[in-house]
């Protein structure tokens, strides 16, 4: 009998073989795909947000795009000059101008690029700043002050849904965290204190505010790795972050009061903190009393237990890094004086007398303001 020539099987383990390739492969390419992301991310952004430095520089005429960015990131202005000539290529459709500029290190590539492609003599259009611990309705007016947009027009479309859903979906700090019910303004400690320049006289209220929702995305996502490291996720940060902002005058206390927060949440502990009562009661007031403490709010952390569903102001990077960095202490208390002094204790007997000691000096504060 004459053999047939049949193809052969192949055989289950070449599959499999094959399989598992195919998956590794994947797998480099997320991986690969996701750092570039990161990186792109971090180029694209400020190169130092802590304490920035503004430079001068002076862009001669006939300068190409790659002189120019050597020039910027010689002066420490930009992370990459690669990154920094592909955004001009893939944005620009204007050239450099030629002029002398004064550039601060808190500036990320677009506001640089833009401010290449106006020249150094153009005028912002818009321009305001956002000082840090302010909430929300405090922001609201400052951007409906510097705006054509009233402050309704602002509270509206930072409360829009559609607006909300979309900063969820663009911006991987913006989490559905903060879409729980109990948070009074879900953007609240999103939008990054800091000055905002915009050219355009007209430019939409999206914009503006995408721009500063951004600064935020821009600074969690320089401190990706510690925040990974943390117990926290970064609305928890930012919640954390906007406590320690209102409560620290100075910023030798941030990391002090940072520690005690952290060692009261570990210990079960109240909070007990009196900005937590001003948000809930939805009053700035001089000093807070005992009927402000009964007042029923998640965010009262005199009555509730843990962190507040969300921040209670705007942090700025000093009191992100405090969270971020604690000192490590025994406290468990701590009391703030008029004068921006902090006293610490490890026990609620010395917290006791300390209240007791410095307690009129709040109240004598408090009958000057009523006076006035």
């Amino acid at each position: 009998m004459e053999e047939t020539n049949r193809p052969k099987r192949k055989r289950p383990f070449l599959k499999r073989k094959l399989s598992i390739i195919l998956l590794i492969i994947l797998f480099i390419i997320i991986l690969i795909t996701a750092a570039g992301s990161w990186y792109l991310m971090n180029a694209m952004g400020p190169v130092k947000s802590s304490e920035p430095k503004e430079v001068d520089i002076e862009i001669e005429q006939g300068y190409s795009a790659a002189q120019t960015a050597g020039l910027l990131e010689e002066n420490n202005l930009i992370h990459s000059e690669v990154v920094f000539r592909y955004y001009l290529r893939a944005t620009s459709d204007s050239s450099i101008q030629a002029g002398h500029y004064t550039f601060s290190q808190d500036m990320p590539i677009r506001d640089i690029a833009g401010q290449l492609e106006e020249g150094p003599n153009a005028e912002p259009g818009i321009a305001f700043t956002v000082p840090e611990g302010v909430w929300l309705e405090d922001i609201a007016s400052i951007i409906s002050d510097n705006t054509p947009y009233s402050e309704e027009e602002v509270a509206a479309e930072l409360e829009s849904s559609d607006f909300i859903a979309d900063a969820v979906e663009q911006y991987s700090a913006v989490t559905e965290e903060i879409e729980n019910e109990e948070i009074l303004y879900p953007l609240e400690g999103y939008l990054f204190p800091s000055t905002y320049e915009f050219y355009e006289e007209d430019t939409e209220l999206q914009v503006i505010l995408n721009e500063m929702i951004e600064r935020t995305e821009e600074n969690m996502v320089e401190y990706a790795s510690q925040i990974e490291e943390s117990d926290y996720t970064v609305h928890q940060l930012l919640t954390i972050a906007s406590i320690v902002e209102r409560e620290a005058q100075f910023d030798v206390d941030r990391p002090l009061i940072a520690g005690v927060i952290e060692n009261r949440l570990e210990a079960d502990m109240r909070l007990e903190v009196d900005p937590t009562v001003a948000y809930a009661i939805r009053e700035h007031r001089y000093m807070t009393s005992l009927d402000d403490l009964d007042t029923e709010s998640p965010y009262n952390t005199y009555r509730n237990a843990g962190l507040p569903p969300g921040p209670i102001s705007s942090p700025g990077i000093a009191s992100i890094e405090a969270v971020l960095e604690p000192e490590d202490t025994e406290y468990i208390f701590f009391y703030a004086r008029p004068d921006g002094e902090v006293i610490y204790n490890e026990s609620f007997e010395e917290h006791q007398q300390t209240q007791e000691q410095y307690r009129s000096e709040w109240e004598d504060g408090r009958q000057e303001e009523e006076a006035d």
